[in-house]
Parts: C-alpha cells; sequence; structure tokens
C-alpha cells in the first residue's frame, strides 16, 4: 500500500514537478507495469517501483519492506552492465512540502533509476510484429547477448543443481498462471502445468548433473526489453526480481527471446536467433523435446504476464493469447 508520501512522488513525476528533473516542466507518458512507474520524458525515463502490488509482493520480493533498497541497487547493476549508454544513475528521492531527486545516500526517502529513453521503433517486439528484420538480424542478436550473458562478471554462488532451480521455476510459474484466470482457465493450466511437471520430473537425472560450474546468469530478456538498431544490440529492464531465478544453464537465456521470436516471427527467424547461441558455444543442436520444454516454459512466463495486465486494463490480449495457443499447439511434444 502507498503512502502519502509515495503518492506525492508519483504525481510529482506524473507532473512534472519534481526538482532535480534533467527535463522539467514536461508533463511525461505514464506506464504502469507490474512492479513499477516508468516516466517517459521526451529524452529522459524515470522508473520508480511500486510499493502496492500485492500479489507479486507476496509472491515473490516484497517492494514495500526492507528489501526494497538492495533490490534498486542489484537492478541498477545488472542493467548498467547491459546497456551502460541507457542506465544512467541510481538516484535519491527526498519529500517534504516538495519532491527532490539527490544523490543516493542514508538520509533519503526513496530511490528512483534514470535513463535514456530509447525509441520505441527500435524494440524487437514492434519490430517483430512489423516482420522488418532479417534471418542476419536474428543471429546477430542471439550472439551479441549470449556473449554479453557469457562474460557477466557478477559471481554466480548456488548449491542447488539444475534440477531443483527448474522445480522452482516451474513451481512459481504455475502460481503466475492461475492469475491470468479466466483469460486461461484454471482446468486448462492445470493440465499444461501436469505435463510440464512430468517432463522435469522423467528427466531428474539429466538435469540434476547440472551444477554452479555450468550456470550463467540469468535476465529478463523477453523482446519487449531487447532493442535492436543499427547492428547494436541494447537491453532495457533485465533484471529479475527473485534472487533464484538469476542462475541458469546458457540455452535457457538465450532460447528465452527466441520463443517471442518463434511466436510471433516464426521457426525460421527464430532457429536464425538460436544459431546466434551456437555461434558462441559451437555446441550441437538440443535435444528436441528438451528445447519444446524450454519454449513451453518461457511461453508460461510471457503470455500469463500479457494476459494478466490485459485483464487490469492492458491491451495485449490477442498477442497474449497467441502465447497460450503455442503452449497448446506444443505441449504434446514434450510427452
Amino acid at each position: 500500500m502507498n503512502s502519502p508520501a509515495d503518492e506525492k512522488i508519483i504525481n510529482s513525476f506524473l507532473e512534472g514537478k519534481t526538482e532535480g528533473l534533467l527535463e522539467p516542466g514536461f508533463q511525461p507518458e505514464h506506464i504502469q507495469t507490474m512492479i513499477s512507474h516508468v516516466f517517459l520524458f521526451p529524452k529522459t525515463v524515470y522508473k520508480f517501483y511500486r510499493k502496492d502490488n500485492e500479489n507479486f509482493n507476496k509472491m515473490f520480493v516484497d517492494l514495500s519492506g526492507e528489501a526494497r533498497k538492495k533490490f534498486y541497487e542489484d537492478d541498477f547493476f545488472y542493467n548498467h552492465y547491459f546497456n551502460p549508454n541507457v542506465y544512467q544513475k541510481l538516484l535519491g528521492i527526498n519529500v517534504d512540502e516538495e519532491v527532490h531527486l539527490a544523490e543516493v545516500s542514508n538520509q533519503i526517502y526513496d530511490r528512483v533509476i534514470q535513463m535514456a529513453r530509447l525509441a520505441l521503433s527500435h524494440n524487437l517486439t514492434t519490430q517483430l510484429l512489423q516482420g522488418s528484420l532479417k534471418e542476419a538480424d536474428f543471429r546477430k542478436i542471439g550472439l551479441e547477448m549470449t556473449k554479453m550473458i557469457a562474460e557477466f562478471p557478477h559471481p554466480l554462488k548456488t548449491k542447488k543443481n539444475y534440477y531443483e532451480i527448474m522445480f522452482g521455476f516451474i513451481k512459481d510459474v504455475e502460481g503466475w498462471t492461475y492469475l491470468a484466470d479466466p483469460l486461461i482457465p484454471k482446468k486448462e493450466a492445470e493440465e499444461i502445468m501436469d505435463a510440464v511437471y512430468t517432463f522435469l520430473e522423467q528427466r531428474r537425472d539429466f538435469f540434476s548433473q547440472y551444477t554452479e560450474k555450468d550456470f550463467v546468469v540469468a535476465i529478463d530478456n523477453h523482446s519487449d526489453n531487447i532493442f535492436y538498431d543499427n547492428d547494436e544490440v541494447s537491453f532495457i529492464d533485465v533484471f529479475l526480481p527473485k534472487e533464484s531465478w538469476r542462475i541458469v544453464m546458457p540455452f535457457y537465456s538465450s532460447s528465452r527471446p527466441a520463443l517471442d521470436v518463434l511466436v510471433l516471427s516464426g521457426q525460421r527467424n527464430s532457429d536464425a536467433m538460436l544459431r546466434g547461441y551456437y555461434d558462441y558455444y559451437g555446441d550441437a543442436p538440443v535435444d528436441p523435446k528438451l528445447y519444446y520444454f524450454y519454449m513451453i516454459y518461457h511461453a508460461l512466463v510471457k503470455g500469463p504476464y500479457l494476459l494478466i495486465l490485459a485483464k487490469e486494463g492492458g491491451k495485449r490480449q490477442e498477442e497474449g493469447m497467441r502465447y497460450w495457443d503455442f503452449i497448446k499447439s506444443s505441449i504434446s511434444k514434450i510427452g
């Protein structure tokens, strides 16, 4: 739940009256996501995390409590690595008669992330829906993304093996998927989840052989968060909100946006993106059933996300249903 000070911060940004703005006087565009308020000025963007999404706070990270400070710091660290030109500063916020931006210190009321604004026309989802990219573009995106993920400088530590990690992922996405009811009927969702759990259990030994030494960082690199312009790949909002989600096998991270390409642009372009992954690692293609397991899992993240937003007044219901239709048409392939 928001305090009066929180509401004052949000309204101050909406009115373009926050002291210290790089572009004062403009009334920004405003996007409310699952976990943040995003204020888009002509050249600058500010991201302020919500405290009032009770479902998210209970299921993932309580952004109304003590975890909030570290969440901001980690978010900026991850995103600055993947896009230093966009992620400019982590700033403090103070509230008295007015709302002020300040340097981060122990005396501030809250935090906000300051970013450079990117052109929506360069967003990967936009370009997928427009059909404006070629196979060579997808292969380049796949290679550059895989390289950046593989060379992430933050140490990755976990005592879990990959079976334990994936079981946790599926458990989380199960609850997430049920939140999309009635757009995704719960009985239909339960049948899909049973098939996904069955696949994982049948291959428990295979997944369990992989441990910390095999893992790379996981990022939130679905197509909404990828930009491509003049042969350059960049990212926004890649920090995953739950710590246990941030460590995976390499193919997992590279296949996440390949799923978006598959659903929105077709198999040929999706395969081209994955060739970028194989260009970096030199691996043989993964087993077809394992491939579809990953793709179905990624669709269980993206599809319900769009449909939950649609329930809250968003405009992407048709797009979300394309992911759910993909899941229903593909689930037999992991049987």
